[in-house]
């Protein structure tokens, strides 16, 4: 058997001090009024009274007294928690990994799985033998350590109450790689090796899992000294559950200017389930659905169309996607997203003249976003210019062999010239130029076949540091595209026609015009570089994410302004990016400078794993299978409750002498 104490010190002074007092009432004297009497013997029992209550007189045995003293001793066993150790009581060593995701927000019975996971915690605590130390770690998608090792009970118990619900997905890997370096910490020794450091002693730890699951441990994690149990919260009941799994917008390709959203629900409950959904754009009721059938486990699709303008100079627009049912989980019953409807893109074209060029940034498809601009080089050298190429007047600027003065605040492609920085430069010469290697992955130049073009000259590009290389000849780069603090400038290193000398005349120095591959070329420049992509639909970030934000004006700071009002500015970093780090909220969050709107993100949390509210029987930790033990009693067996009814027990029966006596 063995004992925990419950009380500091100074209670347990004080209650040392009651004893005394109890037996020291027994030596009180009564005061009485002295009255003559002829005789004492009828007044026996007065006399006894009077005996007991001189405080000169020696204390004689009192039942009432002795119930009271036991009572009393009774009471101290009790808060010394006198119990056995059970069949895990000899464990030393305890890791508490307590999941605070945003699953373990879903009610039972009123109550979250976080409140039950807390409190089996602390059972937990309070069932461990004496000598016994744990930490407590909180996890979601990274790993807190709440309390590190200690035998404090009452302090372990207060970091266990403090854990609070987060909005974040599930992720564990950072929660066991915490936990295994404290019982495998790495070593360097080798036996026989002097030189060897040993860093630290391995202790093996018990490493109990409270969660409901909906994670997946690193496949090559091993535990090592680490005894897993797994405790799965949440499985008085099935919980019912449907959640909107993902959430997007893109525009319709058959019908452009229009607005396609696009959402995807889970049913994780144990039966079919039919849910109510509404969709608003910008607090405008837009579209609803009644009675969508989802079946039990399975996910359903649907799709609204919304009809936009082109000519519409609307910044953008917010959605929000929320499932009207309400079930266990609230959470997931929500979507948010942003779109941007932007107006024609704006591109300048500076050239000598290049009627290819010209003829292809003027079809009938490009002409319905982007508005083009010609003019001669001598047009850089205008105010005009030079208050536009400062301003952000352009969205892209074409420098047809030719190079202005300073980069403008703009993306631009240069064709057979330089941009005006010294991380640009020529290489060799080369005539003819073959393009051998072309990237097929990048926007600009995916899906475009130029390995047979006819090139009579051109030559090799240098960039900066990072650039990427879209097309190569034998003897280097001749399509390259670098970041300039927030733009992007594009070279290409040969010309589409040159000038004759003699008579001013234009002959062409590729085919390229001639292939299907260059007026699809000009419109991937104008919708990639020249942000013509009519419908921008700006990513969907989840809580906890670091979201970066991007602006064409370097604004110093941007603040930021939370879906519940809060505020707080994010500083530029390179080339005019702003990363957002604490974003905890479920909504539309807007960025700006001054009063003007830079950028706005949504965040939802649109995760299957998180909306599947099911809980596994057993879970993967690396190459072990863990089985669910919830029902499994941690460490002690306690005694006190049963010591403490008997001692209330005797306090009734001297209760009851005492009002027999008393009649």
């Amino acid at each position: 058997m063995s004992f925990i104490n419950s009380l500091p010190w100074g209670a347990w002074v004080a209650l040392a001090a009651v004893p005394p007092a109890i037996i020291a009432l027994y030596f009180l004297k009564l005061r009485r009024k002295p009255v003559e009497v002829p005789s004492t013997f009828l007044w026996t029992r007065t006399l006894e009274d009077l005996h007991v209550n001189s405080f000169w007189q020696r204390l004689r045995t009192n039942l009432l007294l002795l119930l009271q003293l036991v009572f009393l001793a009774l009471l101290a066993v009790a808060l010394l928690r006198p119990g056995t150790a059970t069949e895990a009581g000899t464990l030393q060593r305890v890791i508490l990994l307590i999941d605070n995701s945003a699953s373990m927000g879903a009610e039972i019975d009123g109550e979250s799985r976080l409140a039950k996971a807390k409190q089996r915690a602390t059972e937990i605590v309070d069932e461990l033998p004496a000598g016994s130390v744990a930490m407590v770690i909180a996890f979601s998608d990274r790993a807190q350590v709440v309390q590190s090792y200690t035998d404090h009970r009452a302090l372990l118990r207060k970091k266990i109450e403090g854990i609070e619900l987060t909005n974040r997905p599930t992720r564990i890997a950072d929660a066991l790689q915490a936990a295994s370096g404290l019982a495998n910490p790495p070593q360097t020794y080798e036996e026989g090796n002097p030189n060897a450091l040993k860093l630290a002693e391995a202790l093996s730890a018990k490493l109990v899992l409270l969660t409901d699951g909906g994670w997946q441990a690193p496949s090559d994690f091993a535990l090592g000294n680490l005894i897993p149990e797994y405790v799965p919260i949440g499985r008085e009941r099935p919980a019912s559950n449907v959640g909107i799994v993902a959430f997007t917008t893109a525009e319709n390709p058959e019908q452009p200017g229009s607005l396609q959203v696009f959402a995807q629900l889970l049913n994780s409950g144990p039966k079919e389930t039919a849910v109510d959904l509404r969709l608003e754009m910008d607090d405008r009721l837009l579209d609803a659905r009644n009675d969508f059938s989802i079946p039990s486990g399975a996910t359903r699709s649907l799709t609204f169309d919304i009809a936009t303008s082109l000519e519409d100079s609307v910044v953008g627009g917010k959605l929000h996607l929320e499932i009207m049912t309400r079930d266990d989980f609230s959470a997931d019953d929500h979507a948010y997203a942003v779109f941007d409807t932007r107006r024609q893109s704006r591109i300048l074209l500076v050239t000598p003249g290049n009627e290819p060029l010209e003829i292809a940034l003027d079809t009938e498809e490009l002409v319905q976003f982007a508005e083009v601009r010609v003019e001669a080089p001598e047009f850089l050298t205008t105010d005009e210019y030079r208050g536009l190429a400062a301003a952000a007047g352009f969205d892209l600027i074409v420098y047809d062999r030719c190079q202005p003065e300073e980069s403008p605040a703009a993306n631009t492609c240069y064709i057979a010239a330089l941009p005006p920085d010294e991380s640009w430069s020529w290489g060799e010469t080369q005539e003819p130029v073959l393009i051998v290697d072309t990237d097929r992955i990048d926007p600009l130049v995916e899906w475009l076949e130029l390995s047979q073009l006819l090139i009579a000259e051109g030559r090799a590009v240098q960039g900066p540091p990072a650039s990427r290389l879209l097309a190569r000849s034998a003897d280097g780069p001749v399509i390259a595209v670098g970041d300039r603090l927030g733009f992007q400038d594009a070279v290409i290193g040969f010309p589409i026609v040159i000038a004759q000398e003699d008579d001013g005349s234009v002959r062409a120095n590729t085919d390229w015009p001639r292939h299907a591959s260059f007026p699809m070329f000009v419109q991937n420049l104008v919708q990639v570089l020249g942000n013509a992509a009519r419908l921008n639909e700006v990513p969907l970030s989840r809580p906890g994410e670091i979201v970066e934000l991007r602006s064409v004006v370097p604004y110093p700071r941007l603040t930021v302004e939370t879906p519940s009002g809060t505020k707080f500015d994010v500083d530029k970093g390179r080339q005019n990016s702003y990363f957002v780090t604490n974003v905890e909220e479920f909504g539309i969050y807007s960025a700006k400078s001054d009063d003007i709107q830079v950028q706005r993100f949504a965040v939802s949390l649109c995760d299957s794993q998180e909306s599947n509210l099911v809980i596994p029987e057993n879970v993967e930790l690396g190459y072990e299978t863990v089985t669910a033990e919830a029902g499994k009693r941690f460490g002690r067996q306690e005694y006190w409750k049963w010591i403490l009814l008997a001692g209330v027990a005797i306090l009734m029966i001297e209760w009851g002498m005492y009002r027999r006596r008393a009649v």
